[in-house]
C-alpha cells in the first residue's frame, strides 16, 4: 500500500502531533500486554470500587484488537496540565474554597485534547489510505497508562501514574489505535528506586502497595466518581478537597520545582456557595469544566464535608443544619450536612450554638 508521507511515517506523525501542541509522542505494538495480570488482579480484588464500567470493558481494555480488529500499533500523546491554563492566578487555593485537583483547574480536558486528537487521527489515516485509526481521550475501553509506559512516554510510578523524567506526572494522555505498523519505542526505565514518598503522602492510605491504588480508599474516587455516602472512616482525611487529590503527585520528586503551580479553578466557588448552589447555578458555573463529572449533588456533598472539616462558625453551622433538616433535599447531601453540623457543633461547644 502506498503511503503519502513525505518522510518516514513515524516521523511525520510525531511532527504533526507537535504542530497540534502535544508535548510527547510514543508508539508501541497493539499486542495484548504481559501486564494484563496486574489489571485483572486489581479488578478481581474489587479495587475498582463502584466503577463498574471497568469490569464491563475488561476484555477490550486488555486487547486493542477487540476495539479495532486490524489494530497493529498504538500512538500515545501527552499534553501538560499547564499548557492551556494561562498565568498562575494564586499561589495557593482560597481559604474559603475547596481544593481542586490541578487537572480540573480549567476547561474539560476531554474537549481540550479531543479536537487535536481527532485532527491527528485524520492525519494518520490520510498518510495511509485504507488504514484505520481510532482516537480516545479517557473515553473508551483503553488502559492509557499501560500503553503510555509501553510507548516510552514514562514509567508507572508507585502511585500508579505515568512519570517522566523531564515532565513529572502533570500531563494528560491521549491514545490512537491504528492498523498501521509503526516502529515501537523502547519502554521507559523505572526511576522510582527506593523512594516511597507518594505512598507515605496518601491521606487515606489508598496506595496499598507500590503501583496498586485501592479506589475504595482513594480521595479522588470518593470526591468524583462515588455518588453515594462517603465512608465515615475517610471523611476527616479528605479535609477540604472537593474534587480529586494531588497529594501523591505533589510528594513526587519528579514533579519538583518545574511542576505547574496549583491554581484556583476557573469555576471556583466558596464552600458555602457550593452548598447552596442550585442545579441551574451549577450548570452555569461549571459549564465546560471537568468538575461537572462530580455532579451537582456530589459537589454539594463534598462542600458539606469540607465545611465539617474546616469551619467553626455559627453561620456555617446554621447553613448546614438548614440543609440537613430540609425534607426535600437529596438524602446523601442531608446526611453529610448533618455529620458536618455535628462536627462544628462539637468544636463550638454550648456557647456557640445557633
Amino acid at each position: 500500500m502506498t503511503l503519502r508521507a513525505p518522510e518516514p511515517i513515524d516521523r511525520a506523525i510525531r511532527r504533526r502531533a507537535a504542530a497540534l501542541g502535544f508535548d510527547q509522542t510514543g508508539f508501541c505494538r497493539a499486542d495484548p500486554p504481559a501486564e494484563r495480570t496486574h489489571f485483572e488482579r486489581w479488578l478481581d480484588q474489587g479495587m475498582h470500587a463502584g466503577m463498574s464500567w471497568l469490569q464491563r470493558g475488561r476484555a477490550k481494555r486488555l486487547d486493542p484488537r477487540l476495539v479495532l480488529e486490524s489494530a497493529r500499533s498504538i500512538i500515545v500523546v501527552t499534553l501538560g496540565y499547564a499548557d492551556e491554563r494561562g498565568p498562575d492566578t494564586a499561589a495557593s487555593p482560597n481559604a474559603d474554597a475547596g481544593i481542586v485537583s490541578r487537572y480540573a483547574a480549567g476547561d474539560d480536558y476531554h474537549k481540550m485534547m479531543g479536537g487535536r486528537l481527532m485532527a491527528l487521527e485524520e492525519y494518520v489515516e490520510s498518510l495511509a489510505p485504507g488504514h484505520r485509526a481510532m482516537a480516545y481521550v479517557d473515553t473508551g475501553p483503553i488502559l492509557e497508562r499501560m500503553w503510555a509506559a509501553r510507548a516510552g512516554i514514562g514509567w508507572v510510578g508507585k502511585n500508579a501514574l505515568i512519570l517522566n523524567k523531564e515532565r513529572g506526572s502533570y500531563f494528560f494522555l491521549g491514545v490512537i489505535i491504528t492498523s498501521l505498523e509503526l516502529p515501537a519505542d523502547a519502554p521507559a526505565l523505572d526511576q522510582c528506586g527506593s523512594c516511597s514518598r507518594c505512598v507515605e503522602a496518601c491521606p487515606t492510605g489508598a496506595i496499598v502497595e507500590p503501583r496498586v491504588v485501592d479506589s475504595r480508599r482513594c480521595v479522588a474516587y470518593h470526591t468524583i466518581e462515588l455518588k453515594g455516602r462517603i465512608p465515615e472512616e475517610h471523611r476527616a482525611a479528605i479535609g477540604r478537597r472537593i474534587f480529586g487529590c494531588d497529594d501523591c503527585q505533589e510528594a513526587c520528586p519528579w514533579n519538583g520545582p518545574g511542576a505547574p503551580p496549583q491554581r484556583e479553578p476557573s469555576s471556583s466557588a466558596t464552600l458555602t456557595e457550593l452548598l447552596s448552589m442550585t442545579q441551574a447555578g451549577y450548570m452555569e458555573r461549571f459549564r465546560g469544566s471537568a468538575m461537572r463529572r462530580a455532579t451537582h449533588q456530589g459537589l454539594r456533598r463534598n462542600a458539606a464535608l469540607a465545611l465539617g472539616n474546616t469551619a467553626s462558625d455559627p453561620a456555617t453551622l446554621r447553613a448546614l443544619l438548614s440543609v440537613a433538616k430540609d425534607p426535600g433535599e437529596d438524602s446523601v447531601v442531608r446526611e453529610q450536612a448533618q455529620w458536618s453540623a455535628d462536627r462544628i457543633r462539637a468544636r463550638l461547644g454550648a456557647a456557640g450554638m445557633p
